[in-house]
């Protein structure tokens, strides 16, 4: 979707380089997007699922260093290294909380097919929708950040 290309637009101009974090609600996010704090929760969760961003802590972001890095090679690591740490933590935590929600439907049903599939980058470096992915979002980032929008 739109939102979710606007999001990460502004989390990598918004982000500090050094650590590739942004520190903000989702509010401001909101904000400066143009639109209300349930569509950047949606964008965020997308983000997420695709492996460009992770919460570490309550309005704290980290965005992903494959796709975006400001520094040398082992910067990248290190960030990296971080990255997946919070990712695989946030993931648990989402995995959990859709796994409650799924005992509490009073429904008895099992919702949809994938709803409750979480994406690990550590597995899915290889899928060709996440390179194809991350690769366009690292080329608009590149060029923006080359033309000085960021």
């Amino acid at each position: 979707g739109g939102k979710e290309s606007e999001v990460l637009y502004f989390l990598v101009c918004a982000m500090r380089a050094s650590n590739n974090t942004y520190i903000g609600p989702m509010k401001e996010i909101a904000v400066n997007v143009n639109c209300s704090k349930a569509t950047v929760q949606r964008a965020m969760d997308t983000l997420a699922d695709k492996g460009f961003a992770a919460m570490e802590l309550d309005c704290v972001w980290r965005i992903n260093p494959s796709m975006v890095i400001k520094g040398n090679s082992s910067k990248e690591k290190v960030l990296t290294d971080a990255f997946l740490v919070v990712q695989k933590e946030y993931d648990e935590k989402r995995k959990s909380r859709k796994n409650g929600k799924k005992r509490e439907d009073a429904t008895g049903k099992e919702k949809a097919g994938g709803e409750n599939i979480l994406i690990n980058k550590s597995k899915q470096a290889d899928s060709y929708g996440l390179q194809e992915s991350a690769c366009f979002y690292r080329c608009v980032i590149t060029l923006l950040q080359e033309a000085e929008l960021c």
